[in-house]
């Protein structure tokens, strides 16, 4: 039987910080991710966010793209950004004395686990595909320490301020690139804006070539391409996605500070959080896919558009998405299904590993090399729900042969090696 407010009960009447809310969530955030990643273990980058972006897209096409659009793209990352903001609380309480996320005792143990997710994150996008997260999760969350003493109304102020500004900031930068393509799908654009998008255009066919060669290649090959001309990626790319990940992790620890969790907020409250969090971002979404098809799925607006202008919608989405989980979480884990997504949620390292390596194997030419074959977004699809199902079946058995995910497991043990070491010294 579980706790009403989704907590466990641990022996000797200490709270035990597993808390289901938190494993369902990364479940549901996991298995989600799979869904948007799927363009990018398929295809170009150009195929990020463009189900036409060779213009042979179906009906089905479109319409799976769009559920995905309103539903997953973008939020799934935010929700799972906002449990990771969330875990760094409850990590710090866990090794605390006095149960205190602020006092400072956890920094060093959050300092080496930090760091080892940065190699993780490091390799994976060195052996597998470039489009890691764990790399800007380990910078963010280093980052993230800095915060932890503050209150969790600070925290939460900071987080909500910030992603508003940074998105009225990418807004206004990208402000005259969608002008241009709102005035080109009109017939009325400048020279200097049909010239402007006919380069950017240009530039993606080239890049779509080569990264559609490289995929194809081996592994081998593909390392030594990343190793040779791009071994500064996952750096470079920080200069724009920490600003969107840093707000949303001091969101999640400001909730958990507060006890977002743990039985602070009642439950009516968290269904009228999550339901209003839910049409907010649902009509932010629909808003911009309703221009994406006015714009005749511009190739130059798609790589802009949910990224640079969605940031408040989805962070508002992600957060209904949370409440409406921890307002539930006591019933759904009464399921089965409910206990299969927080074992993958339990699992999420795992899984989320496991996923791009699968993925990469079937699409790229070290593997199958389907890649080559054109499914379309809605055959896509049926990757990602068979991705997904596989998750949810061997998670729980797995968790209760080996009690944790093999990756979690190592990542556990290589944090505690500075710490071993100093204990013996």
């Amino acid at each position: 039987m579980h706790h009403p407010s989704g907590r466990r009960p641990a022996r000797n009447g200490r709270l035990c910080l597993r808390i289901d809310a938190l494993d369902l969530a990364r479940g549901i955030a996991v298995l989600g991710i799979v869904v948007i990643n799927m363009e990018g273990f398929a295809g170009p980058f150009a195929a990020v966010g463009n189900p036409d972006w060779n213009g042979e897209a179906r009906v089905a096409d479109f319409l799976s793209f769009s559920v995905a659009a309103l539903f997953f793209e973008g939020k799934m990352r935010a929700l799972f950004t906002l449990l990771f903001g969330a875990g760094i609380v409850f990590f710090a309480a866990r090794r605390s004395p006095g149960g205190d996320a602020g006092d400072g005792a956890a920094m060093a143990p959050q300092l080496r686990r930090l760091g080892w997710l940065a190699v993780f994150g490091y390799l994976h996008y060195l052996v597998l595909w470039r489009g890691d997260i764990l790399f800007l999760y380990a910078v963010a969350g280093t980052c993230a320490l800095a915060f932890l003493r503050l209150s969790a109304l600070r925290l939460i102020v900071a987080g909500l301020l910030s992603t508003l500004i940074f998105g009225a900031y990418c807004t206004w930068g990208v402000g005259p690139i969608m002008i241009a393509i709102d005035a080109a799908a009109h017939g009325h654009a400048s020279a200097e804006q049909i010239a402007s998008l006919s380069d950017y255009t240009d530039g993606l066919s080239i890049e779509s070539a080569a990264d559609r060669a490289l995929f194809s290649s081996g592994m081998a090959a593909q390392i030594g391409h990343r190793l040779t001309s791009d071994p500064f990626y996952p750096l470079l790319s920080l200069k724009i996605s920490v600003f969107e990940t840093l707000p949303l992790m001091l969101l999640g620890m400001g909730l958990a500070k507060g006890g977002f969790f743990t039985g602070a907020v009642s439950r009516s409250e968290l269904a009228r959080i999550g339901w209003a969090g839910c049409l907010l971002g649902l009509v932010w979404a629909a808003l911009s896919l309703a221009w994406l098809f006015h714009v005749g799925f511009s190739r130059a607006a798609t790589p802009w558009l949910f990224y640079y202008t969605g940031l408040p919608g989805r962070m508002a989405m992600a957060l209904g998405y949370l409440a409406i989980v921890v307002r539930y979480a006591p019933a759904w884990m009464e399921t089965a299904l409910g206990r299969r997504f927080a074992a993958a949620g339990r699992m999420a390292f795992t899984n989320y590993i496991a996923t791009s390596l699968v993925m990469t194997f079937v699409f790229h030419g070290w593997g199958l090399g389907l890649i080559e074959r054109d499914f379309g977004h809605g055959g896509l699809m049926v990757f990602a729900g068979a991705m997904g199902v596989a998750m949810l079946t061997w998670s729980a058995p797995w968790l209760r042969r080996f009690g944790s995910g093999p990756l979690e497991l190592l990542w556990r043990r290589l944090a505690l090696l500075g710490a071993s070491r100093r204990k013996r010294d």
